[in-house]
């Protein structure tokens, strides 16, 4: 009886590593792709992806609803890569090779024209 439940145990263990590990979805950054963290609704979201469409229709940029859990694992990878603090993260958040951008305010566009030359 005790090696069936130490069985059990153990393939209920690794069903739940499956499940944990298998499904959360991809947590790497790529230094070489530029990650847009958005959320629906939000403002500051619209005005940072029209600017980015508007001065650079070419610019190939990942997208990621942060409603959805895989892009906020990515999210997460994101914040722990530039030591942001998780309560502290937001929307439009921007990570760029080695720069990332929080947020969207009169001089976003200019740090993201710098950060873009640091990726180039």
């Amino acid at each position: 009886m005790k090696n069936f439940i130490g069985g059990v145990l153990i393939c209920l263990g690794i069903a739940l590593g499956f499940f944990t590990f298998g499904c959360s979805g991809e947590t790497t950054l790529d230094a070489n792709t530029i990650y847009f963290f958005t959320k629906p609704g939000c403002p500051y979201c619209e005005k940072a992806e029209d600017y980015i469409k508007q001065m650079h229709p070419t610019l190939s940029v990942e997208y990621k609803n942060v409603k959805e859990v895989s892009a906020r694992n990515l999210m997460l990878a994101c914040a722990e890569k530039f030591d942001l603090p998780q309560n502290r993260l937001g929307t439009p958040l921007i990570c760029m090779g080695n720069e990332y951008l929080l947020g969207w305010g009169p001089d976003a566009p200019t740090k993201f024209e710098k950060a873009l030359k640091t990726m180039k």
